[in-house]
């Protein structure tokens, strides 16, 4: 199993509004031999969590070598 982050959307350190609604997405790819299905997560490690959730499951299969958005 093994992930490669390819690209988002908002970079870190961009200085935003106060109380303003932003929706970050990173484009992340399955650089492994096996297909992540839905019991396959993203989880939250470091930082400031700032309201999302501690743990994302993968929406749909995202086989070896694809690269998906996640939001």
């Amino acid at each position: 199993m093994r992930a490669e982050w390819v690209s988002e959307t908002i970079p870190d350190g961009m200085i935003m509004k106060p109380g303003e609604t932003f929706w970050k997405t990173w484009t992340i790819k399955n650089t492994g031999t096996c297909t992540w299905d839905e019991t396959y997560k993203l989880v939250f490690a470091s930082g400031d969590l700032m309201g999302g959730l501690t743990s994302y499951p993968f929406p749909e299969l995202i086989r070896p070598g694809e690269a998906k958005q996640v939001s």
